[in-house]
């Protein structure tokens, strides 16, 4: 079975506080819903990550947090890492070839347009934009398979199997979400 990798953009973060630096900003109620729902999903759908690597940013932290909590996954198993704010490919490529062979699924959660490129830079195939213009919103997830070992992983090496949003997800489990701050 090829390895899998999983692309998770943010939730939806907030704008409140204008004070706030980029970095700081938290997620909002809508993206801390769209997180639990994509955690649901990838246990509903038995495509739980094998390992995380997260951005040390706020909502990306948030993201993940409650992704794991969706997932039942060791939070304490994620790679939070600060180079993954806001990265270039040459970054998040390097990132990802370190990750072990014996690791089948892993997810990079991050921001865009970052991950949109890296997501381009990764398929052996072009990608279709949808017609709103973006490819991975807020809490967007984008399941590739490789062609290769992590270690070799370069442009064109990744197949496209899904790209999953989350108001598609809504209907499904809004009526089971209890939303915490």
């Amino acid at each position: 079975m090829p390895h899998q990798l999983f692309l998770l953009r943010h939730g939806k973060s907030s704008w409140k506080d204008p004070t706030l630096d980029d970095y700081d900003r938290p997620l909002k109620k809508r993206g801390r819903r769209d997180a639990t729902h994509m955690g649901w999903y990838l246990r509903d759908q038995a495509l739980r990550p094998d390992q995380i690597l997260s951005s040390t940013a706020n909502r990306a932290r948030g993201t993940t947090e409650r992704l794991c909590r969706a997932m039942n996954f060791d939070l304490s198993s994620v790679i939070f890492q600060k180079n993954l704010y806001f990265a270039d490919q040459h970054t998040l490529i390097q990132t990802l070839r370190g990750i072990p062979n014996s690791v089948q699924r892993a997810m990079l959660v991050g921001h865009n347009p970052d991950l949109e490129e890296l997501a381009h830079e990764l398929s052996a195939a072009p990608l279709t934009i949808p017609e709103d213009g973006k490819l991975i919103p807020t809490a967007t997830l984008v399941h590739f398979e490789l062609t290769t070992d992590w270690a070799a992983l370069a442009p064109g090496t990744t197949k496209l199997v899904s790209i999953t949003r989350p108001h598609g997800l809504v209907a499904v489990y809004d009526q089971a979400t209890t939303d915490t701050p």
